[in-house]
This record gives C-alpha cells, structure tokens and sequence, in this order.
C-alpha cells in the first residue's frame, strides 16, 4: 500500500486495514534514514480477503491522501498473471480531457454504447490530492471493441469537454 499517512504507526494501520478480515501482518516500510515513506506491505491470510482489501481501500482517500493499493500473490499467481498479461493491454483504452469531476458511472454509460462485448472497469488516476488527473482508462471484456470505442468517443464531449 502507497499513500498512507507517513505518521501513522504499525497499530494504526492494522486498527484500519483490519476491517475486511483475514489480516496477518503489517510492515511498514522505512525511507533511508529510518522514517515511515508512506507504504506498507500488508499481508492478509488469502486470496478473497486480499481482494476485499483492494476493492475496499484502492484509489480511495484516506485523512487525505489517496491510497494505492497493488495486490501481489506470488508468482505464477492468477492475479500475476492478470496484470502481466498482454490481452489486458489490447483491451485498454486511453480516454484524454475527461472532466475533472467526471464519475465512473458517467463514464461507463459514455463508453458502453459502443462496447458490445461489455465493459470491464473504468480506472480514474487521481492525484495525491484525491483529484482526477483529467484521463481514465476503460477496460473493456472484449479487445474486438477497442476500435469500435475509440472511433465513437473520439471528439465528442462529456460536459463541453472534447474526449480525445
């Protein structure tokens, strides 16, 4: 986990990142002269309650810092191999001048129109601030879709926004 309060103790995150259960240990990693950086690697007894984690605590805003998390099963894992997969990448598509205040589910209606196969997710990198960064990805189920999607939402708008 990145993001996190650099005062906060081993306690405080183990009080706060306990909640979705299943947590074993907590490490929080020190910068060169021995201060908390602001990350921790957080260890939870299995799988379901990792992703519980991630889906609970990523890209969410936390005594206002954004906090990251990025899962890690081991290698060969299927969450490894997820996020090493090239079909993900083909399935990516990069949406430029996205208002500001922009919503997932407002996106996610912009974008569907055109992808038959369905939408997977809509990612919206946000600052350290908590503030989207004026892009987003839509991932979507089927890499057949990408052409169709970035024809239909290249130059039309969101908001008087041109999507690029």
């Amino acid at each position: 986990m990145r993001g996190l309060p650099k005062e906060w103790s081993r306690e405080e995150v183990v009080r706060r990142f306990s909640i979705v259960g299943g947590l074993k240990d907590v490490h929080l990693v020190k910068d060169s002269i021995g201060k908390n950086s602001g990350k921790a690697v957080v260890t939870y007894g299995d799988k379901t309650a990792a992703l519980d984690a991630v889906e609970k605590f990523d890209q969410k805003i936390v005594d206002q810092l954004i906090v990251k998390v990025t899962p890690f099963f081991g290698e060969g894992s299927d969450m490894e191999r997820r996020r090493l997969e090239p079909a993900l990448m083909a399935r990516r598509v990069y949406l430029m001048n996205v208002p500001y205040d922009a919503s997932i589910r407002e996106l996610e209606q912009f974008v569907s129109k055109f992808a038959k196969g369905g939408l997977d997710k809509i990612v919206v990198p946000r600052n350290e601030a908590g503030l989207a960064r004026g892009y987003a990805f839509a991932y979507l189920n089927d890499a057949r879709d990408v052409d169709n999607v970035i024809e239909y939402v290249d130059g039309r708008h969101i908001r008087n926004r041109q999507i690029r």
